[in-house]
């Protein structure tokens, strides 16, 4: 979706980008809180809430590098700060506090 997002003859409308991406970024996102909430006899083991939270991260760096104002293939400022805006409430969902403080872009 992202490569088809940069291609300069893709007929997406602004309105169904950002559709389409906020849909995947709350997939992605839901796949934590899914997988933080379940009961004491569905509890995920550490591989899987590890392997999810390894993809909730790249898909949004992804997604964040795809639509970076300046260096992105698809330069969005918009979509680069409400993608940003999702990544932190997915690394507070996830206990990751720490990765919250400013002029931190991992």
């Amino acid at each position: 979706m992202l490569r088809v997002a940069s291609s300069p003859d893709a007929a997406i409308s602004p309105n169904a980008l950002e559709k389409g991406v906020n849909g995947m970024l709350d997939r992605v996102s839901n796949l934590i809180s899914s997988s933080t909430s379940l009961t004491a006899t569905d509890q995920p083991t550490e591989d899987d809430n590890g392997e999810s939270r390894a993809l909730a991260r790249n898909v949004c760096d992804l997604t964040l590098g795809a639509f970076h104002p300046t260096t992105g293939i698809s330069p969005n400022e918009r979509l680069w700060f409400k993608t940003n805006l999702k990544y932190g409430q997915l690394v507070y969902e996830m206990n990751e506090t720490a990765k919250l403080h400013p002029g931190d872009d991992s």
